[in-house]
């Protein structure tokens, strides 16, 4: 990800155009924009994910974690393939062929899985992408639970398992990765985040405190693993230097780690997500490595001076001052926005910025940044899986009107919200065999959902072996409460589940009973997403939103715009032994605007322009100091930077 650590505006604007501005984005508030508009283009762009296998029926932590998308250029051809991680899942039932890498061949996706070797390898639950040869293509670190593995590109056609060659051995259950120069030597190194000391046979047995059935322990009860910083020394090798790099922690269980520049002195910092620990900052750019300053830096604890459960975290320019800010969301729906005081420290944002709502404030379990309106802010979508939710152990409801999704930034550090025409709501129908029963006709099912830290939200049917198809018409699809499971309040007819505004859904203990539908069963999924991943697959400058969904499925979205934003899509590259891209410094400028960015990882900046504005200059100081400079006068469209080692 690009990190934007400042930007200078016209200084030519008056203040009484600026309060007029105000006004018309007040005004545009209270009288609503216009809605929205997302496709599902899935389906479009060919993109399948293999059928969610059965679960162990042991409760262990590991399965409850689905895979993330990645989008890297794997042949190095100018745009973005895509490689789909499935999710750890039990070290002892190491399925393989589950992650999936599309190459994109211009306007056709290519499952190249098997040709280009990935099938072999476990689930991964996350990954990371960095060239560490220096050889142009980006290599492959996937995150597994148990033994990780090292793949190297070998020019764009298949992938090279180095792992027990590279002196790279981390066993332990590894939730993210990042590649970075951790020792400013320009060779890319592999700074691990781990989660928990998970023993490859779980022996620990948890029970539901009311109903005495078995479930899935809390993480808490696992001993936290420690993170790994391994040095590339360009030979090919790595050398674990987590403690003489300043690196060593024994209580974080990581879930996530972020590249970005928190103290604006141009190098990259670390900072690393725990659960129930306090979480992490690093400061780098020091010959001795770097310093963990989370508590003076106020990171480290929740609000109220405990240890935090959040379960995401992303950086944005709230404020638009240009500095990196953090927003977190949690399970229980809270979000936390801290500012970033330009100097490294951080302090509460929500109230500043309007995310603090006290009559109906805004929610989200999960959240993602992205300039959907297009005029250089970063606005945000919210999701919130749970919504609505109440005591019942089975509950039927209809989509919650006043929960607001999308929030655009008004340019003068306000959020306000928008509508929709589509949510990016998953509508699908769970198919699943019929099981005959002896005691009655209907089949009782329990499915499975967790939340990102492993923890289950109902139970599961271990035998089940179910698969998943979208559906353009909910109605095919009914399901019928069972009495002895619902309150009155929420039963519901078989034909008001069929509205296209109604869902089922499923907590603690909840137990469904589906009608018989031929030879199977069937269930409509009604789900908000559960994670996302926003990147301009196409190239066209709109980018598509990847949403993960409780259920295990991927779906992508696009928003529909009435004209194309102006765009400018920036690749680096270089291709010389000890050079990186990664925290490049680029500097864009159009006229009186200027915009600085730090690069977090391999894929293309795309930052949106005023019509107005016909040409742009960029300059480039790479990782070494070595500064270049680019003149860009045809706007719409992707440009590659390759580094040069003089410039006239």
């Amino acid at each position: 990800m690009a990190q934007r650590y400042w930007q200078t505006k016209v200084k030519s604007v008056t203040q009484p155009i600026l309060a007029l501005w105000w006004l018309a984005a007040l005004i545009g508030s209270l009288t609503g924009q216009a809605p929205i508009k997302l496709v599902d283009v899935t389906d479009q762009m060919g993109i399948v994910l293999p059928d969610r296998l059965p679960l162990s029926g042991q409760y262990r932590l590991p399965e409850g974690f689905t895979g993330r998308p990645i989008a890297f250029d794997f042949d190095q051809d100018g745009d973005l393939d895509l490689l789909l991680t499935y999710g750890p899942h039990v070290a002892g039932t190491l399925h393989t062929g589950m992650n999936r890498l599309y190459r994109n061949d211009d306007t056709v996706w290519v499952d190249v899985t098997d040709a280009t070797g990935l099938a072999p390898f476990p689930p991964a639950g996350n990954a990371a992408v960095g060239d560490v040869n220096g050889d142009g293509y980006p290599d492959l670190y996937l995150c597994l639970f148990g033994a990780d593995r090292l793949l190297l590109n070998q020019g764009g056609e298949s992938w090279l398992d180095v792992t027990d060659s590279s002196g790279i051995a981390n066993t332990y259950w590894s939730s993210a990765a990042v590649f970075l120069d951790a020792n400013q030597d320009g060779f890319l190194d592999i700074y691990v985040a781990n989660y928990l000391d998970y023993p490859s046979q779980d022996t620990l047995s948890c029970f539901h405190p009311e109903t005495g059935e078995q479930t899935y322990c809390e993480p808490e009860l696992y001993d936290p693993a420690p993170n790994r910083l391994y040095i590339n020394d360009g030979s090919g090798r790595f050398h674990d230097m987590t403690a003489a790099m300043g690196l060593v922690d024994s209580t974080s269980r990581s879930l996530e780690v972020l590249l970005f520049d928190a103290n604006g002195d141009a190098h990259l910092d670390i900072f690393v997500l725990s659960y129930r620990s306090p979480n992490l900052l690093y400061l780098g750019g020091v010959d001795s490595g770097f310093v963990e300053v989370g508590i003076p830096a106020g990171v480290a604890l929740a609000p109220d001076g405990s240890e935090p459960a959040w379960n995401q975290v992303m950086t944005l320019d709230a404020n638009g001052d240009g500095y990196a800010d953090l927003l977190f969301t949690k399970r229980d729906r809270q979000m936390q926005l801290l500012l970033n005081d330009g100097t490294g420290g951080f302090f509460e944002g929500r109230y500043q910025t309007g995310l603090f709502q006290p009559r109906l404030p805004y929610r989200a379990t999960v959240a993602a940044v992205l300039d959907l309106d297009f005029n250089g802010t970063d606005d945000l979508i919210l999701s919130d899986p749970g919504h609505g939710l109440r005591s019942d152990s089975l509950m039927v409801s209809t989509t919650d009107s006043d929960f607001r999704r999308f929030l655009l930034s008004d340019g003068q550090n306000h959020y306000y919200p928008v509508g929709a025409s589509s949510p990016m709501v998953l509508d699908t129908i769970l198919l699943v065999p019929i099981m005959p029963t002896d005691s009655e006709k209907d089949v009782h099912l329990e499915f499975l959902a967790v939340d990102s830290v492993g923890r289950p939200l109902f139970p599961i049917f271990p035998e089940e072996d179910p698969f998943y198809f979208p559906t353009s018409d909910p109605s095919e699809a009914f399901v019928q409460v069972s009495p002895d499971t619902a309150a009155p309040t929420d039963s519901v007819s078989t034909d008001s589940a069929q509205t296209d505004s109604s869902f089922i859904d499923f907590t603690e203990q909840a137990i469904a009973t589906i009608h018989d539908f031929g030879h199977m069963d069937t269930l409509r999924i009604y789900e908000e997403a559960s994670g996302y991943v926003v990147v301009d697959l196409t190239g066209d400058g709109v980018q598509e939103i990847i949403a993960t969904y409780p259920v295990g499925l991927v779906r992508m979205w696009k928003r529909e715009v009435p004209r194309s934003p102006q765009f400018l899509g920036l690749r680096l590259r270089t291709v010389q032994p000890g050079t990186n891209t990664i925290g490049a410094q680029l500097t864009v400028s159009a006229g009186e605007i200027s915009r600085r960015y730090i690069l977090a990882d391999h894929n293309p900046l795309l930052f949106y322009l005023p019509d107005r504005v016909l040409a742009v200059s960029v300059a480039v100081r790479w990782p070494d100091g070595l500064v270049n400079r680019y003149e860009v006068t045809a706007l719409n469209r992707y440009y590659t930077l390759t580094r040069q080692a003089s410039q006239p």
